[in-house]
């Protein structure tokens, strides 16, 4: 990927810290709010346990993140804690009593990585796109 276009794709996910995500599979077609944060090119949302998303990417890891000026199309995978960069923690406040605490996450669920492989820019006057850069 030439190097203007990584710093550009990186500069467009860093400014969010929320996305709609949309994931396909056993717990039928989901699309929530979920809180994010974004390292280089990498996505990470916070997802509760309680959530069918993760019965979806347990068999299709294939999803879309989606703002009102972008959306991201990628592979995501569950991190274990080991697995877990350090910083990408969600927004104070954030907290999932579904299930408790254990050894596996912690008490506000699970951190999920997205990969992208597309990211669609829309146009500012919300007609079509203005750039799309692929992975």
């Amino acid at each position: 990927m030439l190097d203007h276009l990584r710093q550009k794709a990186a500069q467009t996910l860093a400014s969010v810290r929320s996305v709609i995500l949309s994931s396909y599979g056993p717990g039928e077609l989901q699309s929530s709010r979920v809180p994010c944060i974004s390292k280089d090119l990498s996505l990470y949302v916070f997802i509760p346990y309680s959530s069918d998303h993760l019965l979806n990417l347990e068999h299709r890891p294939g999803v879309v993140a989606a703002t009102d000026e972008w959306d991201l199309h990628g592979t995501a995978r569950v991190l274990t804690p080991n697995e877990i960069p350090i910083g990408i923690r969600p927004a104070e406040g954030y907290t999932d009593t579904s299930k408790p605490a254990s050894g596996t996450h912690s008490a506000w669920g699970c951190v999920v990585e997205i990969r992208p492989t597309r990211l669609t820019l829309h146009a500012s006057t919300g007609q079509g796109n203005l750039e799309t850069i692929d992975f």
